[in-house]
């Protein structure tokens, strides 16, 4: 009878071999996720929960507050936002997220007007040596905006003008450290100090809240894990 045994080399390449057919379906279907996080933005609910395909996913998120990204399967999904106390359903939807993207789904506005968001947050590409930075104007009441850059050196960099309620608009931004401000014609509205961007990455801007009550911008970045 001839000896089937395999020297240890054999082995080791054969061990190599199952692991690699092992894992490649694995690594696929990782590929094929999306990504999805919640902003509350919405004047008046100080705290929501949020329910993703019949499973809460984060409790008491507070106004003015970002999730982290959600790893789901690329396809359908069902996202239901409540308020809880008392329990009120303020956003039902079912939405199909597509491979590979980023999303943020916000609800802002009042009780009497909520407004959707669902921004897709992989958009656009940064340019060489620099970062991106988009802009959400979903503060009702709030003027049209402008944001200026105050950076090192005292240089004043207008990055956007006249971003109007319910407009996105997107900069090109140098990946410096700064100051970042909303004003309009002389008046600042909010200023945001120690944003340090970084080359390749993408950055979020988002003005929620009545500013006669509780006006918040929050600086955020976007598309990373």
């Amino acid at each position: 009878m001839k000896n089937l045994s395999l020297s240890a080399p054999k082995w080791l390449l054969l061990l190599a071999l199952l692991l690699t057919l092992l894992l490649v379906p694995i690594r696929a279907a990782h590929a094929q996720d999306s990504f999805v996080r919640i902003l509350h933005g919405l004047s008046g609910f100080s705290k929501v929960d949020v329910h993703i395909d019949g499973k809460r996913r984060f409790n008491d998120l507070e106004f003015g507050g970002i999730s982290p990204y959600v790893r789901l399967d690329s396809g359908p999904h069902s996202i239901v936002i409540q308020s809880n106390n008392p329990t009120r359903t303020l956003l039902s939807l079912t939405r199909r997220f597509k491979p590979y993207d980023f999303h943020t789904v916000g609800i802002h506005g009042t009780p009497g007007r909520q407004r959707l968001l669902i921004a897709n947050d992989s958009t656009g590409n940064p340019a060489s040596e620099r970062a991106q930075l988009t802009a959400y104007h979903l503060s009702p009441g709030l003027p049209p905006f402008d944001v200026v850059t105050y950076q090192p050196g005292g240089q004043v960099l207008m990055l956007l003008r006249n971003v109007r309620y319910g407009q996105t608009r997107r900069a090109s931004i140098p990946a410096l450290p700064m100051t970042v401000r909303l004003v309009r014609r002389g008046v600042i509205f909010k200023t945001l100090q120690g944003a340090s961007p970084r080359a390749g990455r993408k950055y979020a801007l988002y003005a929620v809240g009545r500013p006669s009550r509780n006006f918040k911008a929050l600086l955020d970045v976007t598309a990373s894990q």
